[in-house]
């Protein structure tokens, strides 16, 4: 209940709009840690990085013997008994091992190795997204915030200029149409208002479903810190998306030597221990033994099987290599575009941050002439005016400018320490 009779108490005094207490204010920090534990992006690339891991595992394995207990017991009775025996019965432990398959199973590893590095590329690339995203929309929160307050300055500053003129035209110093100059001037201002306000009201619902604050137009932030200032020297390289196709790349080229594995011969060994024998408890109690052996095979014909993998192998390798290209082109092009829009909005900052408070005091000599009986006329002060806000106006826009500039030449040249 405090809250509400400390805004209310505040709307009343200054007539803003109520948003949330200052020592609520969000930090761009804090904006950041709700979202990356918000949006589902990142639990799908976790579970991306899960999948590729158990997969990378179990490629591993293939590289250990294995060990199985097989229980069998077969009767095949209306055959000959020379041939069939009478049945089998078998309880044996039997270990299995590949010796040798070209190497093969290596470049399978080393594929899902490359495979399971580009995933986590790919989570930090995910993360980087979410940052980015939420880092866009926080200073569109500000820059829209920064708009609807200097609007709403105007309208308080127009408010008084208009009761100034309505008291001159009683004394005679200014005409009605003077006065329907600066009323029309203030419901303009009066529009403008709105329309911030609304956009100010639209940027707190998109901050606020990236951070889980889901239906809430009053959300409110601290001031913003300087982003502006990034490297110079950032490098494609460092893109978490061209490391993520560089490790593609490399699996491709592994799964292309695994498929040329397959044409070499395979040497695999068995060892058995157990009771085999013609009836269970015949078996059990008088034939326990093991036995050893190894098969060597020699793929002769396929029908073209292996040539197939092979090819499929190369293309994709070729696939890799135009996807990493590809990328390389596209991100460079972005980073430059960036670094551009960010240089064209520094430059204009600083040309308007001196153009600012000349055309304020063109405007205060412009009123202070025609309140001091000069030839001036209202007209010529609302030119005057309408020029000191448009620049600050055009400030705020350029800055969120740069702002969103520096995000995405961050977003682009992003390592995954970050």
């Amino acid at each position: 209940m405090r809250f509400f009779h400390a805004v209310t108490i505040a709307v009343a005094l200054f007539g803003f709009t109520p948003i949330a207490r200052a020592s609520d204010a969000l930090t761009l920090d804090q904006c950041i840690a709700r979202a990356l534990a918000t949006i589902p992006r990142l639990a799908q690339s976790f579970a991306e990085v899960s999948l590729v891991l158990a997969q990378r595992d179990e490629t591993a394995a293939s590289l250990n013997p294995s060990l199985r207990f097989d229980l069998q017991y077969l009767q095949e009775p209306g055959y000959r008994e020379a041939i069939t025996n009478r049945g089998v019965a078998a309880a044996q432990l039997i270990g299995d091992y590949l010796i040798y398959d070209g190497g093969r199973r290596q470049a399978q590893l080393r594929a899902a190795k490359y495979a399971l590095d580009s995933s986590r590329f790919g989570l930090a690339l995910a993360r980087n997204e979410v940052v980015f995203d939420t880092t866009v929309a926080f200073f569109a929160l500000i820059h829209a915030s920064r708009s609807e307050q200097e609007m709403r300055a105007s309208v308080e500053r127009l408010q008084r200029y208009l009761s100034v003129l309505e008291s001159l035209r009683q004394s005679g110093r200014a005409t009605a149409n003077d006065v329907l100059r600066m009323d029309l001037m203030l419901r303009d201002a009066r529009v403008q208002l709105d329309s911030f306000s609304h956009d100010r009201t639209r940027a707190a619902f998109a901050l606020g479903a990236l951070i889980g604050d889901y239906g809430h137009g009053d959300i409110n932030v601290a001031t913003p810190p300087d982003i502006s200032n990034v490297s110079a020297n950032a490098q494609v390289d460092a893109n978490p998306a061209v490391r993520a196709l560089e490790r593609d790349r490399a699996s491709a080229l592994a799964q292309l030597d695994a498929a040329r594995d397959e044409n070499y011969p395979t040497l695999s060994t068995e060892l058995t221990a157990g009771f085999l024998g013609t009836d269970p408890p015949t078996a059990v109690t008088r034939y326990g033994g093991a036995s050893y052996g190894g098969v060597l095979s020699v793929p002769i014909f396929q029908g073209g099987a292996i040539r197939a993998r092979v090819d499929q192998a190369k293309a994709k390798v070729r696939q890799s290599y135009a996807a990493l290209a590809q990328a390389r082109i596209d991100i460079g092009e972005r980073m430059a575009e960036a670094r551009s829009r960010l240089d064209g909005a520094r430059s204009s900052i600083a040309m308007l941050e001196q153009a600012v408070p000349i055309a304020e005091s063109s405007f205060q000599l412009s009123w202070s002439r025609f309140l001091g009986g000069g030839t001036i006329t209202v007209l010529e002060i609302v030119d005057s005016y309408n020029q000191s806000i448009s620049r600050r106006l055009a400030l705020i826009d350029r800055q969120f400018d740069a702002s969103q500039a520096a995000a995405e030449i961050s977003l682009l040249s992003a390592s995954t320490s970050q």
